[in-house]
C-alpha cells in the first residue's frame, strides 16, 4: 500500500473469524483464504503531514463482529488539497461492505473510536452498547492539540464530554504525534 514502509495495522475480530486492515488511505478486510487485502470498506485521502511519517487509523470492532468504528481523513474544509485537510471524522463500515457513514464530523487525527463491550440493562431485554473516542478541543489543528475523553450512543447522537473536564487541561498526545491517545473499556462497559 501507499507508504508502506509505516507498515500496516491489524486486528482480530471478537468471534476469531476476520481480520481488519488499517492503511494510510484507508480500512479493510484480510481475505483470510488467500492471505490478500480485501478492498477497502472506508477509502480517504492520504494525509500528508509535515515531517517524515505517515498516519494509520486506529480500528474498532464491533462486540458482534459485524461493523468496524475508525477515524477517517476528511474532506477539505476549504480550498486545500484533499491531502492537506485538517479534518478528520468518526466513521463506520459494515464488514460486508454493505454501508459505510461518518458518525462524527471533525473529531481530531487522534480520535481513537472505539465500540464498548455490551451492557446488561435492567430496563431492556436488549444489552446495549456505546462508542467513546477522543475529541479536539480545535479539530483542524489536532495534531498536537488538546482533547476531551467523550461517550455517545453507537450511532455518535448524545455524546458527553466525560473527561477531563472543561476547566481543566486536555488530553495531549504527550512524547510524540505518533503515539495515539488510547484508552480501553472495562470488561463488562
Amino acid at each position: 500500500g501507499l507508504y508502506s514502509w509505516w507498515g500496516t495495522r491489524f486486528l482480530w475480530s471478537p468471534d476469531g473469524k476476520k481480520i481488519a486492515w488499517s492503511q494510510a488511505d484507508g480500512i479493510g478486510i484480510v481475505n483470510l483464504d488467500n492471505g490478500e487485502l480485501d478492498k477497502a470498506l472506508l477509502n480517504y485521502a492520504v494525509w500528508q503531514p509535515s515531517g517524515n511519517w505517515s498516519w494509520r487509523a486506529t480500528i474498532s470492532w464491533s462486540p458482534d463482529s459485524s461493523l468496524l468504528l475508525t477515524t477517517v481523513h476528511g474532506a477539505p474544509v476549504g480550498s486545500e488539497l484533499p491531502e492537506n485537510s485538517p479534518a478528520f471524522n468518526v466513521a463506520v463500515a459494515d464488514v460486508d461492505g454493505s454501508f459505510s457513514a461518518n458518525i462524527v464530523s471533525n473529531t481530531g487525527i487522534w480520535s481513537a473510536p472505539q465500540f464498548s463491550p455490551l451492557i446488561s440493562s435492567s430496563t431492556s431485554q436488549f444489552p446495549q452498547g456505546y462508542i467513546a473516542y477522543l475529541q479536539a478541543r480545535d479539530p483542524f489543528s489536532s495534531i498536537n492539540g488538546e482533547y476531551d475523553l467523550v461517550v455517545a450512543d453507537r450511532d455518535g447522537s448524545n455524546a458527553r464530554k466525560i473527561f477531563p473536564g472543561a476547566d481543566r487541561k486536555g488530553l495531549t498526545a504527550q512524547e510524540s504525534i505518533f503515539q495515539n491517545q488510547e484508552f480501553v473499556w472495562s470488561p463488562d462497559g
